[in-house]
């Protein structure tokens, strides 16, 4: 149990620090990052149940099931300024390709 338990804490804690610090937050937009950082402690509980037999109290199943519905309707602040630029524009979208015309293709 003593080997379980170290288990856990080092896929629990160590590994995803370190892929957090050294793997994702070089690489991947911080409107990334965050939803997938908030994941965390839901993975850990999920790690804790299976390899534990740490059951979560009913409050707890809430708790990360409320935190993935909030990362499952997080949207990027990149695709809502988009959609804000195109309803501005009246929804017209222009393609950016010109022919050798000059007239849009």
């Amino acid at each position: 149990m003593l080997l379980a338990g170290v288990g856990v804490g080092s896929c629990s804690s160590v590994i995803p620090y370190v892929c957090d610090q050294q793997l994702a937050t070089s690489r991947l937009p911080r409107a990334s990052f965050a939803p997938l950082l908030a994941l965390l402690p839901a993975i850990a509980t999920v790690i804790g149940a299976v390899v534990l037999a740490q059951i979560p109290a009913p409050e707890d199943v809430l708790d990360v099931l409320l935190v993935v519905a909030g990362v499952a309707v997080h949207e990027p602040a990149a695709l809502v300024d988009a959609r804000a630029r195109d309803k501005a524009s009246g929804g017209l979208r222009r393609s950016g390709r010109v022919g050798a015309r000059g007239c849009s293709r």
